[in-house]
């Protein structure tokens, strides 16, 4: 059996200038390549298609179609990419009306039942993937019925199929690395990057903590996380395939103080000459830990700070405040290593004050690089929960996916700020950061090759004339 998957994203739903966002690089679908690594394992002949890195136009995924022949065609689904991957879902059928078409990620763990629904989707996988994606690729190469797969959810005539759910993966270890041999690695790089190419790489899954914006609390409700020597294991399969610079997206590496210390040990026992980063919390770190990974070679922290205002803290259950955020920021940069700080806007009850609040503790700060969104209540979080209550969101509004557009999300408009004025608190907020004679400076003088020059002054401009 061939099983195709493929990636593609969009930057229609950005929330960053469009510009910066086409500067600041390109990041592997890492899930895909998970997946793809379990479906090989058992047996099936996989390629990973990733059409933003490859640049591939449809006329070109229809050549590969057509002369590979899949019998599978994989998508990790979200938000921003769903309406172009619906469209290809479309043309892919009017292709081989026999190809099974498979949905997975995020939306697929949230709204299962809804996307679904949609013409030209087959299966959905929902949950993790390494366990329930091969079991049905074997169950379709063996004509045998999918009930008896669990983590799926399939349409039979008119008749929606929910198999029963697949337990989490508790020991990580068992998983293969992702099959990062089946990308083009070479294409991914960062305009925050030390180095090139970069890797998206996770050592945990889950998060012990419940900020009300996020949806991990109501899908993956605990904790697990891989080995220190399974993790450095997969850097070093990075560092064979050429990649130099890796990018930890778990949501809190530090959680488990011992392990992140041991992961680093275990980097200097084996010498590895490894560039990588890291997010955390602020209250997650001191000042012993911070040393041992910039030790290990972990040269970028990124923080949620989310708010500078104690009330908006507070609202969005961070459990932390503004002086322990800067006694972390402190501490870090004593340790020699970057930061990158995550910054909301327009959130419950903001107001003018609470974002100017905001703005003033992003440049006491001081961080490297900022990053700035609008807040927007999710499916399947307490923030939606407390759109609802307010009245500012519809209950089907994540519904109707399809039709709409990431500026006609629902916002919090039912206080001071209107959606217009939430965007350009956005834009101001980029604006009046990146554009200190101060911090360019700082920042022309880490800058140590043209291909970064060219970037950052791309992105700058943009932020001008956005």
């Amino acid at each position: 059996m061939k099983v195709l998957l493929v990636y593609t994203s969009t930057f229609s739903f950005s929330q960053l200038p469009r510009a910066v966002e086409g500067q600041r690089g390109l990041n592997p679908p890492i899930s895909l390549a998970y997946v793809a690594a379990a479906a090989r394992v058992h047996g099936f002949d996989v390629r990973i298609l990733d059409m933003d890195a490859e640049r591939i136009t449809f006329p070109r995924l229809e050549r590969f179609i057509k002369d590979y022949r899949p019998n599978v065609v994989g998508f990790s689904v979200n938000i921003s990419n769903l309406i172009e991957i619906l469209y290809l879902a479309k043309k892919i059928k009017e292709i081989d009306p026999g190809i099974v078409i498979v949905f997975g990620g995020i939306l697929m763990d949230i709204t299962p039942e809804d996307i679904i629904r949609f013409p030209h989707v087959d299966v959905g996988v929902v949950g993790e993937g390494e366990l329930t994606f091969p079991a049905m690729l074997e169950a379709i190469d063996r004509n045998k019925p999918l009930e008896s797969v669990a983590g799926l959810i399939y349409k039979d005539g008119k008749k929606l199929i929910k198999t029963q759910p697949r337990a989490p993966i508790e020991n990580l270890d068992t998983i293969p690395f992702p099959a990062r041999d089946l990308l083009h690695n070479e294409k991914y790089v960062s305009l925050v990057a030390k180095r090139t190419p970069v890797t998206l790489f996770f050592s945990s899954r889950g998060c012990p903590f419940k900020c009300t914006f996020c949806s991990k609390p109501s899908f993956w409700n605990h904790w697990r996380y891989a080995s220190p020597r399974y993790v450095v294991d997969e850097m070093e399969n990075c560092l064979s395939l050429g990649i130099n610079d890796i990018m930890v997206y778990d949501d809190v590496f530090t959680s488990n103080r011992k392990r992140a210390i041991e992961i680093c040990l275990e980097i200097k026992r084996r010498r590895l000459d490894v560039a990588w980063n890291i997010r955390t919390r602020a209250d997650m770190v001191d000042k012993t830990l911070l040393d041992i990974l910039h030790k290990a070679g972990c040269y970028r922290i990124s923080y949620g700070v989310e708010s500078g205002d104690p009330r908006m803290l507070k609202t969005y259950n961070k459990g932390t405040s503004i002086s322990k955020i800067k006694r972390a920021f402190a501490m870090t940069r004593e340790s020699g290593i970057e930061i990158l700080s995550y910054y909301m806007v327009g959130g419950p009850g903001e107001t003018f004050e609470s974002i100017r609040n905001t703005f003033n503790v992003m440049h006491q700060l001081n961080s490297d690089y900022v990053h700035i969104t609008h807040v927007v209540p999710y499916p399947k979080t307490k923030l939606f929960e407390m759109a609802l209550e307010r009245h500012v969101a519809d209950p089907d509004v994540w519904r109707h996916l399809s039709t709409l557009h990431y500026e006609t999300f629902p916002m919090f408009t039912d206080g001071a700020l209107t959606r217009e004025e939430i965007f350009r608190q956005v834009k101001r907020g980029y604006r009046e950061y990146y554009l200190r004679p101060r911090y360019i400076l700082r920042r022309l003088a880490k800058i140590n090759n043209v291909q970064s020059l060219w970037r950052h002054a791309m992105a700058a401009l943009s932020i001008v004339f956005h």
